[in-house]
């Protein structure tokens, strides 16, 4: 089996929580997955997490610029494919992660279909001074005001 078939499913779960409510959920339980692979402990191993837990949160903003561009149509797919070449550059830098990646479907869920999520209902209450950014596309009602 190639590398990429191996990630796909995680990337797959990596882009679906990237693009819901469950972000922060998910960078915690795939942080603490991969610092399983460290000797370290104590306040040791929770600098390891933190570490990693930024590492996932800068790949996400990058995942998400870089899926930005072009159609909407192909916003979740391009996501998706970013994910998988970061993990492929993951495994293969670190080959002791290969079992932890495989594991990040069954800790996440695997999404069946990413261009067509379940609805969502976001609200954001009290004065926003900077942008507010909508991941996917918005349906329905919108009233700003």
């Amino acid at each position: 089996m190639d590398l990429i078939s191996v990630v796909l499913p995680a990337a797959r779960s990596l882009a679906h929580a990237s693009l819901s409510d469950t972000w922060e959920q998910a960078r915690a339980e795939v942080a603490e997955l991969w610092a399983q692979q460290s000797t370290e402990s104590g306040s040791a191993r929770a600098e390891v997490i933190g570490h990693i837990e930024a590492l996932l949160d800068h790949v996400r903003q990058q995942a998400v610029i870089a899926a930005g561009f072009g159609s909407e149509t192909g916003h979740a797919e391009r996501m998706q494919q970013f994910w998988a070449g970061f993990l492929v550059t993951s495994q293969v830098a670190g080959p002791e992660l290969a079992d932890a990646i495989v594991e990040i479907p069954r800790l996440l869920g695997s999404p069946q279909n990413l261009d067509h999520p379940s609805p969502r209902r976001n609200t954001i209450s009290g004065t926003v001074h900077g942008r507010v950014l909508q991941l996917g596309d918005v349906h329905g009602d919108i009233t700003i005001g």
